[in-house]
């Protein structure tokens, strides 16, 4: 497993150090998998990861995994590392949309982790 890289300029309300914490106590073998199946999840989810390398200088890199499930790409599991993890939620967090806003939600409530927004 690739060491651990800490994000270069992080954003958004949620700590990344909370986030890492919480995906190491749920996820012991430090891989994050999701499904996705609604329309508005896989829109999201496909448009933060095919940024390739962003303006920030971060990728998602190997071992994460994008795998389309369907021939008619309508559903999409990906599998995340921590470092790629914490790429992809600051990608959905700078979107702003709110289907992306919404699939970061319900990502960190899989980590148990409720987030307030910023006001």
């Amino acid at each position: 497993m690739p060491a651990f890289r800490k994000p270069f300029d992080w954003v958004g309300p949620t700590p990344w150090q909370d986030i890492k914490t919480a995906f190491e106590l749920l996820l012991p073998h430090g891989m994050f998998r999701m499904d996705l199946k609604t329309p508005q999840d896989v829109k999201a989810a496909a448009a933060a990861w095919n940024q390739g390398i962003d303006s920030r200088q971060e990728a998602i890199f190997r071992p994460c995994v994008r795998k389309w499930m369907t021939k008619e790409k309508s559903e999409l599991r990906l599998v995340f590392d921590i470092t790629g993890l914490l790429v992809f939620l600051r990608r959905l967090y700078e979107d702003g949309g709110d289907e992306a806003l919404d699939l970061r939600s319900a990502i960190l409530q899989t980590l148990s982790i409720v987030e307030v927004s910023e006001e």
